[in-house]
Order: structure tokens, then sequence, then C-alpha cells
């Protein structure tokens, strides 16, 4: 599988297609101008095992979808700190189509991003997510749900 990165080096941006198991080489390739990453499938479980720090959307959801990395003035990393910005994104783009408020919903998949949905559709007030088929990081959607609800 590959997934996607977009970047910030030296003030600018570029996209690199990466295979799984590739990021840490990539970001570590990449001295002393990389500072900052977004992250696609499937490669957010390996962002998130790469960072020092998480936010908690990240550890509640175990994605990570942007990195920050801090350097010292030699260029070698000193800190990566690691972020989830889908939940936002999911969260903002249904309330920009409307939808301020279900009970029910449905994710269709079964990777970092649908455990992105399942917060972001907790933090809607959802009250029951159909996910029959499918799960996320091997938990029921529903129990997932329940367990991001209190978060």
């Amino acid at each position: 599988m590959r997934g996607r990165l977009g970047s910030l080096r030296a003030g600018r941006r570029m996209r690199q297609q990466l295979e799984q198991g590739g990021l840490v080489a990539f970001i570590e390739s990449y001295r002393p101008g990389l500072s900052g990453l977004s992250v696609t499938m499937p490669l957010k479980r390996e962002a998130l095992a790469f960072a020092d720090e998480i936010d908690w959307l990240s550890r509640g959801t175990e994605a990570v979808n942007t990195l920050v990395i801090t350097r010292d003035d030699g260029g070698d990393i000193t800190h990566i700190r690691g972020f989830n910005t889908d939940v936002y994104g999911i969260t903002q783009s249904l309330r920009d189509a409307e939808v301020a408020r279900a009970n029910n919903a449905a994710i269709v998949g079964a990777g970092a991003t649908a455990s992105s949905a399942v917060a972001a559709l907790s933090e809607l007030g959802v009250e029951h997510i159909d996910g029959s088929y499918f799960n996320v990081m091997g938990l029921p959607i529903q129990r997932l749900y329940n367990e991001l609800k209190n978060w």
C-alpha cells in the first residue's frame, strides 16, 4: 500500500508517495528543511508511532495525520508532535452541510479515517452508529464510539 504525504520544506509545499514503512526514512532524509507533514493512509499509524508527543484525539483514534517537526540549529530532529486534524475536518464538513445534529449514522470503512469519523460523530452527538459490517482497529464501531464519547 502507498500513502501520500503533503509536506512543508523551507516554506514550499511538495507531494511524495511512500510505501508503507517508509515514513521514518523519508523524514530523516530531509535534513534540515522539513518542518511538517500531512499524512494519508496507510501511514497514519506509522506517524502515530513515530511522534514523540500526540494530541488527545490522536490517542483516542490511534491515528495521526499531521506531524510538526522541531529541529536544532544543526538540522537534527529534536521533537515531533502528532495531531489528528481529520476529526475537525469531518465535523466541520458536516456542519457546513448543515448537519448540526443526527441521531443515527453509518460508517463504511475500517481504517484510521473511520476512527476519526467515529470521534467526529460523537462530537456531533450521534446516538447510534451502524457499523454492523465493519469495525475499526479491531473494535466494533459502537464500542469505539462509547470509548471516545468518554474522552
